[in-house]
Protein backbone atom coordinates (compact mmCIF):
# COMPACT_ATOMS: atom_id res chain seq x y z
CA UNK A 1 0.00 0.00 0.00
CA UNK A 2 1.05 3.58 -0.70
CA UNK A 3 -0.14 7.21 0.69
CA UNK A 4 -0.21 9.81 -2.11
CA UNK A 5 -2.24 13.19 -2.19
CA UNK A 6 -5.90 13.43 -3.99
CA UNK A 7 -6.63 16.87 -4.20
CA UNK A 8 -5.30 17.49 -0.78
CA UNK A 9 -6.26 14.45 1.06
CA UNK A 10 -4.38 11.61 1.70
CA UNK A 11 -5.69 8.49 0.23
CA UNK A 12 -4.30 4.82 -0.01
CA UNK A 13 -3.34 3.08 -3.21
CA UNK A 14 -3.72 -0.36 -3.68
CA UNK A 15 0.13 -1.54 -5.26
CA UNK A 16 -0.30 -5.17 -6.99
CA UNK A 17 2.67 -6.41 -7.44
CA UNK A 18 3.59 -7.53 -11.27
CA UNK A 19 3.74 -10.86 -11.53
CA UNK A 20 7.67 -12.25 -12.16
CA UNK A 21 8.49 -14.88 -14.44
CA UNK A 22 7.08 -18.42 -13.39
CA UNK A 23 10.42 -20.34 -11.50
CA UNK A 24 11.32 -23.21 -12.70
CA UNK A 25 9.70 -26.00 -10.10
CA UNK A 26 12.11 -29.45 -11.00
CA UNK A 27 14.21 -30.75 -13.35
CA UNK A 28 12.77 -34.52 -14.52
CA UNK A 29 13.69 -36.94 -17.14
CA UNK A 30 11.57 -37.09 -20.57
CA UNK A 31 11.12 -40.88 -19.90
CA UNK A 32 9.20 -40.14 -16.65
CA UNK A 33 7.61 -37.32 -17.74
CA UNK A 34 6.17 -39.89 -20.73
CA UNK A 35 5.31 -42.36 -18.35
CA UNK A 36 3.35 -40.19 -16.17
CA UNK A 37 1.60 -38.18 -18.78
CA UNK A 38 0.46 -42.13 -19.77
CA UNK A 39 2.55 -42.41 -22.76
CA UNK A 40 1.46 -39.28 -25.25
CA UNK A 41 3.95 -38.18 -27.78
CA UNK A 42 7.14 -36.18 -27.55
CA UNK A 43 5.31 -32.51 -28.58
CA UNK A 44 2.90 -33.11 -26.42
CA UNK A 45 5.43 -34.26 -23.15
CA UNK A 46 7.52 -31.05 -24.11
CA UNK A 47 4.68 -28.46 -24.88
CA UNK A 48 2.92 -29.94 -21.12
CA UNK A 49 6.29 -29.66 -19.42
CA UNK A 50 6.92 -26.09 -20.53
CA UNK A 51 3.44 -24.52 -19.41
CA UNK A 52 4.01 -25.49 -16.35
CA UNK A 53 7.60 -24.96 -15.76
CA UNK A 54 9.17 -28.27 -15.66
CA UNK A 55 12.51 -28.58 -17.56
CA UNK A 56 12.92 -31.84 -19.19
CA UNK A 57 16.40 -33.97 -19.31
CA UNK A 58 17.56 -35.93 -21.75
CA UNK A 59 15.01 -35.11 -24.58
CA UNK A 60 16.34 -37.43 -27.12
CA UNK A 61 15.04 -40.38 -25.43
CA UNK A 62 11.74 -41.56 -26.93
CA UNK A 63 12.13 -44.70 -27.65
CA UNK A 64 9.76 -46.33 -24.75
CA UNK A 65 10.06 -50.09 -24.74
CA UNK A 66 6.28 -50.35 -23.62
CA UNK A 67 5.34 -47.94 -26.72
CA UNK A 68 7.50 -49.96 -28.64
CA UNK A 69 5.44 -53.31 -27.51
CA UNK A 70 2.45 -51.59 -27.63
CA UNK A 71 2.68 -50.74 -31.23
CA UNK A 72 3.39 -54.55 -32.91
CA UNK A 73 0.69 -56.43 -33.94
CA UNK A 74 2.14 -58.98 -36.40
CA UNK A 75 4.33 -60.36 -33.76
CA UNK A 76 2.63 -60.73 -30.37
CA UNK A 77 -0.11 -62.78 -29.19
CA UNK A 78 -1.17 -63.60 -32.62
CA UNK A 79 -1.27 -67.48 -33.80
CA UNK A 80 -1.37 -68.58 -36.96
CA UNK A 81 -5.45 -69.56 -37.83
CA UNK A 82 -5.92 -73.27 -37.71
Amino acid sequence: MELYNFNGVLAIKNVVPKPKAMPTMATVLYRKMHRRLMHVGKATVEEACCRTGIQLTRKNDDLCEGCIVGKKTDEIGKEAPV
